[in-house]
């Protein structure tokens, strides 16, 4: 065996080692759960911000969400949780070849009026996600969460417009909006923390997702059409949340009052 040989199983074998050590540093704070109480029904009002990776960052840039979520405890550490989000955009990329379809042969959008007419662009869409989390660190209402879920994503172009161009409305705008639609995965890690006393509950989380979506319409007017091919959309977010605590605690090792040892107090 070569020295270079060598080298590269040795290098493999401390790879291994410090994988070994990484998952075990994971595990062991799993492994303490300090009395923690947790709220059996969290309804969560959870606005975020996201960025565009993949395919449909050519069309977007970043995105705000406004969502709502729940999330029902099982045991003290697994819950599962459903969400719903309304996805906003404040600008649309490559444009051009829309505008140019929409404009007259003397440079103007004319609206029912016969008058020039105003037209925006902007992103829209949706997420809603089912999926299951573990708390693999709690203690005095902190924790720490991973979260894994099957996510179905849809985006497109709305037309925000004055004047009532003839072409933006139903079911024309069809052809023009690029609504792409499909299914993937989403994760995230989750920080919560929650009030004995009900009042500040809330949760920062770091999530991302990659969803291979499909051209809906098969129809485009506005030169070029998107691709018919599947495409991957992915996207990496901040999430910032207030929730209510719901249907009691449920709560991990902690002794019950029976197992309590007994203090009398004399005086």
């Amino acid at each position: 065996m070569c020295l270079a040989q060598a080298k590269c199983l040795c290098y493999l074998s401390s790879m291994r080692n410090l994988s070994a050590v990484w998952v075990l540093c994971l595990l062991l704070p799993a492994a303490r759960l300090l009395g923690q109480e947790v709220p059996r029904v969290q309804v969560h009002l959870a606005p975020s911000v996201e960025t565009a990776l993949g395919a449909w960052r050519a069309d977007y840039a970043n995105f705000g969400l406004a969502k709502i979520r729940v999330d029902v405890s099982l045991f003290d550490r697994s819950y599962l949780f459903a969400e719903y989000g309304a996805r906003f955009g404040g600008g649309v990329r490559n444009t051009n070849q829309i505008l140019d379809f929409l404009l007259n042969e003397d440079g103007f959008i004319i609206g029912n009026g016969g008058s020039p007419a105003m037209v925006r662009l902007e992103g829209r869409g949706s997420n809603f996600a089912l999926g299951y989390g573990n708390r693999f660190w709690m203690n005095k209402g902190h924790s720490f969460a991973w979260e894994l879920a099957p996510a179905m994503l849809s985006h497109k172009i709305w037309f925000n417009n004055s004047g009532g161009v003839p072409m933006l409305s139903k079911p024309l705008v069809y052809g023009l909006d690029r609504l792409r639609r499909g299914i993937g995965l989403q994760s995230g890690l989750r920080y919560s923390y929650f009030d004995p006393y009900g009042a500040i509950n809330f949760s920062l989380a770091l999530r991302g997702g990659l969803v291979q979506t499909h051209y809906v319409r098969g129809v485009y007017y506005g030169g070029n059409p998107p691709s018919a091919k599947a495409q991957w959309d992915g996207f990496i977010g901040l999430e910032a949340s207030w929730y209510l605590p719901l249907g009691g605690k449920t709560s991990s090792s902690a002794k019950s009052p029976s197992d309590q040892p007994k203090v009398r107090y004399y005086q």
